[in-house]
């Protein structure tokens, strides 16, 4: 199951970051909301209880999925102070 999430998630990540530019940032944050995270909530009771190898890699995803709202890079400096204030 969390395997088919990380594909989904992973393949709209690819679609999103692929038309960033012709979207703006309000934009952005609706598709993100509306196709990532939505999917992520409903298959949470699931991952509850799952290992850490299975939600360290949706943390990257999600992460990936976060940068692209926020129009960075992973490498950028600063990087976690700046999701966080952004994105709480």
């Amino acid at each position: 199951m969390w395997l088919i999430l990380q594909n989904v998630i992973e393949f709209l990540v690819r679609q999103f970051r692929r038309d960033r530019r012709s979207l703006d940032d309000d934009a952005m944050k609706t598709l993100v909301y509306a196709f990532i995270m939505s999917r992520v909530d409903y298959c949470n009771a699931v991952l509850a209880g799952s290992p850490n190898s299975t939600t360290d890699t949706l943390q990257r995803v999600l992460n990936a999925a976060a940068r692209l709202v926020t129009n960075t890079d992973k490498y950028d400096r600063g990087l976690s102070s700046l999701l966080h204030d952004q994105l709480h």
